[in-house]
């Protein structure tokens, strides 16, 4: 299994708990820094975040019912969706969940909690992928536990 290890970039950083592994990339437009980080308890590639392309829906069509998948960005800017004040540690309730037959639904078996405001200085995007519709409570808590660990560092504390 993987060790715990921290995965960030940017002003962005989560704790990898034992056993999930992931990725950073920045999805930002030339000149704006966004970082993003992916990290989940099954193996998670890199297929891009257009959802229109087959090849980005392939893993989540093979994500198992035991399965989480956690993608988070922040970045300086925002729209009314980033009003809401977020308090640390972010968890699931701060979001809506969305269970199935959903606009935007990767695969039939995946729900999704959304959860999107601002915490700190940045706006805080994320979506939280479970392999069933109906994920149970030890999948959430596994997630929370993730999300209990994400840190956005203010831009004057950035080395």
């Amino acid at each position: 299994a993987v060790q715990p290890r921290m995965l960030g970039l940017g002003s962005l950083t989560v704790e990898l708990k034992e056993g999930w592994d992931g990725f950073a990339k920045d999805i930002g437009p030339p000149h704006e820094q966004v970082p993003a980080l992916y990290v989940a308890n099954v193996p998670w590639p890199d297929r891009g975040q257009n959802f229109a392309d087959a090849v980005t829906l392939e893993p989540f069509e093979a994500l198992p019912p035991e399965g989480v998948v956690i993608a988070a960005s922040a970045s300086s800017s925002g729209g009314e969706e980033f009003r809401h004040v977020l308090r640390r540690p972010v968890t699931l309730s701060d979001g809506h969940f969305l269970a199935d037959s959903y606009e935007g639904q990767p695969a039939p078996h995946v729900s999704t909690q959304i959860i999107s405001g601002r915490l700190g200085e940045q706006s805080l995007s994320i979506h939280v992928y479970f392999g069933r519709n109906d994920p149970t409570d030890e999948m959430r808590a596994e997630a929370n536990h993730v999300l209990a660990t994400l840190e956005i560092t203010a831009a004057s504390e950035r080395r």
